[in-house]
């Protein structure tokens, strides 16, 4: 079994450190623009600024913690029904 709460602080740091990254390099060194501009559609107030990379480090972090949360959560489920008989569903916490 896997443990939500470790998954997702992994996944969130990692996603946060890459949106903090992607948004200095932008910054800096004009690579990756494109991409900073269409992340900006889902995360308003992120760019390609110093204060726009620990925007993005924060939305990041919440958003990987919660997908890496629900990815370890839904491969808990179908691993725990499938140890059990078939047809049977793992009990609900």
């Amino acid at each position: 079994m896997l443990n939500q709460r470790a998954f997702g602080l992994a996944m969130g740091f990692a996603y946060a450190a890459y949106m903090m990254v992607l948004a200095w390099v932008a910054a800096l060194f004009h690579v990756g623009d494109q991409a900073v501009a269409m992340t900006r559609a889902f995360y308003p107030g992120y760019d390609a600024s110093f204060s726009g990379g620990l925007l993005g480090a924060a939305y990041g972090f919440a958003t990987g913690f919660a997908l890496g949360w629900g990815m370890a959560w839904l491969y808990n489920r179908f691993r725990n029904a499938a140890v059990n008989e078939p047809g049977d569903l793992a009990p609900m916490d």
